[in-house]
């Protein structure tokens, strides 16, 4: 005689609100008491309806619980769907691993009782028997499910209090490696369905078809797995890449800044020779032109004559003068500078506002990477836009809001234009198994697209920004502090 449905109730109950217990102590947000509660309650539900039905799709019960469990999680807590994916098969997987364990102790229990009572009987098979039929009647098979219950979500409570636990929640949770841990549950949870199907003890061609599909999908999960692997290594890399570049370009224009600044420091320690000549002259010939009431065209020609001077020269250095961002951070200085002179080429004004600490850029090197990254394809769009238009202005604001980085950039060039804004950063020649030489003059920018993707984060265009003279801005937000792997 099998389980009772009361017995499989519990037993899924056990299942599902331990589940939702580790996704509210390892989730990161802080949820209110209505969604605790409806989740709760949501979850309670799900044990039960899974264990009425158990007895007639045992094949699907798995599935069920898995899709409706997904659903409650998408519609209480409202994650996106990737997260809410993770959150269910991380928690549902380890729910399971902890019902198991938790069997397995009920088990050794057993055993330790028959090991007690067995001298109350002939043999030990019959107090084998004896225990058996106890857990397996109605009343003790509802005590045996609920202990099982208990020691389950102790075993979680216990787990959830580890030090190395709250260390680690956001390798658990949050990090892209739990890549790894979703494709372990994956292949638990199958296995699972295949142990209540049966299918491992069955020859006939159904029990062959489902092993095949199992073997499918688990391949296709790795591959899917793999192939976001090498999508994010390239990733990372272009995004190395970008800040290398950025940082040569800089020194290369540092290193003519110098140069220009060299010549006009040569310039101006000759002016100042010929000033210190030509001044005491000039007092000497204003004085004597007071005394006789003539010669004062002649002095003031030649005050005249120098202060022309002067102006040409210092007008020439201001304009060879490249403004020096200072942020506190060498690669976010390096993109300023290299966006402000590549603005300059163009006749385009350029102004930055950077209020980050340099230690928040510093927490994430890969988050640093991808900001940097956006700075540089947004830059480039405006001034794109910018190019054609006289006295256009670039400014750029990077700040922080609700704990989140953001990029803004404001233009008074031409309109906001989609199709240019995606084809910012993408490379005119694709090689397919090589990378672009390094000696090209253009910088390789990554598409701002993909780093949204990537990064998780947020675009915000405004066509008719109320400051004056502004035509469009774009500000890109990105998602919290990652940790790098």
């Amino acid at each position: 005689m099998g389980p009772s449905m009361a017995e499989i109730c519990i037993k899924h109950i056990g299942i599902v609100v331990t589940a939702y217990f580790i996704v509210l102590r390892l989730a990161k947000e802080a949820y209110t008491v209505r969604q605790k509660l409806f989740g709760g309650v949501g979850a309670l539900l799900i044990g039960i309806l899974i264990g009425c039905i158990y007895d007639w799709l045992p094949m699907c019960s798995v599935v069920l619980l898995l899709l409706l469990y997904y659903l409650m999680m998408r519609g209480v807590f409202r994650p996106g769907g990737k997260n809410a994916l993770t959150f269910t098969l991380i928690s549902v997987g380890l729910s399971y691993l902890l019902y198991m364990l938790s069997v397995a102790f009920a088990v050794f229990l057993l055993f330790l009782n028959k090991t007690v009572i067995a001298d109350r009987f002939d043999t030990p098979t019959d107090a084998w028997i004896y225990t058996i039929r106890f857990v397996t009647s109605f009343r003790g098979g509802l005590i045996a499910r609920s202990f099982v219950f208990a020691v389950q979500f102790a075993l979680s409570v216990v787990i959830l209090r580890l030090k190395w636990i709250h260390s680690e929640r956001g390798w658990f949770l949050w990090n892209d490696r739990n890549d790894i841990l979703v494709f372990l549950w994956t292949v638990i949870l199958s296995g699972r369905v295949l142990m209540v199907t049966s299918v491992l003890s069955r020859t006939d061609s159904g029990a062959a078809i489902i092993v095949c599909f199992f073997l499918i999908v688990m391949t296709s999960f790795f591959i899917c797995f793999w192939l976001k692997k090498e999508y994010l290594s390239s990733y990372r890399i272009d995004l190395e890449e970008t800040e290398l570049q950025l940082l040569e370009k800089s020194l290369d224009i540092k290193e003519a800044q110098l140069t220009r600044l060299r010549t006009d420091n040569e310039r101006l320690a000759e002016l100042i020779h010929k000033d210190n000549k030509l001044i005491p002259s000039a007092v000497m010939a204003v004085r004597q032109a007071l005394r006789e009431d003539d010669g004062t065209g002649t002095a003031l020609a030649s005050i005249e004559e120098l202060r022309e001077e002067s102006c040409a020269v210092l007008a020439e250095y201001d304009a060879h003068r490249l403004r020096i961002f200072q942020t506190g951070d060498m690669a976010v200085d390096a993109a300023l500078l290299y966006m402000s002179d590549r603005a300059a080429s163009f006749g385009v004004a350029f102004d930055a506002d950077v209020s980050v600490c340099p230690d928040r850029l510093s927490q994430s090197v890969l988050l640093r990477r991808e900001l940097i990254a956006v700075l540089a394809v947004l830059c480039e769009y405006a001034v794109f836009s910018c190019r054609e238009i006289d006295g256009s202005a670039v400014s750029v604001v990077v700040g922080a809001e609700d704990g989140s980085l953001f990029v803004e950039v404001s233009d008074s060039g031409a309109a906001f234009d989609l199709y240019a804004l995606k084809k910012t950063g993408k490379r005119r020649h694709f090689l397919l198994f090589s990378k672009p030489s390094r000696e090209d003059d253009e910088l390789r920018l990554i598409p701002l697209f993909r780093i949204i993707r990537s990064n998780g984060a947020t675009l915000l265009i405004n066509r008719r920004p109320e400051r004056e003279g502004v035509t469009k801005s774009v500000r890109v937000t990105l998602a919290g502090t990652k940790e790098d792997v």
